[in-house]
């Protein structure tokens, strides 16, 4: 295997952009309408991910 063959890992791919990279497994799965905050109903996200690690991560 030639080196320009190798990808970058995402870490490096991701450098300097405010998107962040978890290397986790995921619990659960819960899309935007499967869960209600108190107040009026606005969605800021498409839904949330728990990973096994306790972190909690929304997705659009």
């Amino acid at each position: 295997v030639d080196e320009w063959e190798i990808a970058p890992r995402f870490s490096e791919l991701l450098s300097g952009t405010s998107i962040q990279f978890f290397q986790d497994r995921v619990k659960e799965v819960f899309p935007c309408d499967s869960y209600r905050n108190s107040g009026p109903t606005q969605l800021l996200s498409g839904g949330k991910v728990h990973l096994e690690s306790g972190i909690e991560v929304e997705y659009d």
